[in-house]
């Protein structure tokens, strides 16, 4: 119920940057990229959501605003998971095991039949469980994503949960 400020740094925006970087840094022959891209996804490891599905998963709140500490928009978490899986696959073992665990906790969440737009940890989710069947537009992102990722990852299980997506979408 609150907008947040102008400035807010949401993990969609920080997720598709980090990618970017990785991406570009070696055919621009720019290791700078590399290193800044390491530098943004360290940042967000203190926008973490400390409760979770299962032991493996990996939760990263909205946005770095107070306005949406302990949020949990599924299409956010799976965009820092992108970042990471390629800040991974430039080299970073610690960013494709943060994208392997992002990516489960959106496994998770499907597992338990949430088809929605919140994460089950979200605070306006646990208010309502209509939310579960809230399919909206964002669900194509999270399809596309999912299956680079499972290329990315080399990971069979992502890859058939991009299908699920799309078609549930």
């Amino acid at each position: 119920r609150t907008c947040n400020p102008p400035d807010t740094v949401y993990a969609f925006q920080s997720g598709l940057g980090i990618a970017c970087l990785a991406r570009a840094s070696k055919p621009l022959g720019d290791p700078a990229l590399l290193a800044t891209a390491r530098q943004v996804l360290a940042a967000w490891q203190s926008f973490v959501l400390p409760k979770s599905l299962c032991r493996d998963c990996l939760y990263f709140q909205t946005s770095g605003s107070a306005n949406d500490a302990g949020r949990y928009v599924r299409n956010m978490n799976v965009f820092m998971a992108f970042g990471a899986a390629n800040l991974g696959a430039a080299g970073d073992a610690e960013a494709m095991q943060i994208a392997r665990r992002a990516m489960a906790s959106e496994l998770a969440e499907s597992a338990r039949g949430n088809q929605g737009y919140l994460g089950i940890l979200d605070p306006q989710w646990m208010k309502s469980k209509k939310e579960a069947d809230r399919i909206e537009n964002h669900a194509a992102s999270v399809a596309v994503l999912s299956m680079q990722m499972g290329n990315l990852l080399g990971d069979a299980k992502i890859a058939q949960h991009a299908k699920k997506i799309w078609l549930e979408w």
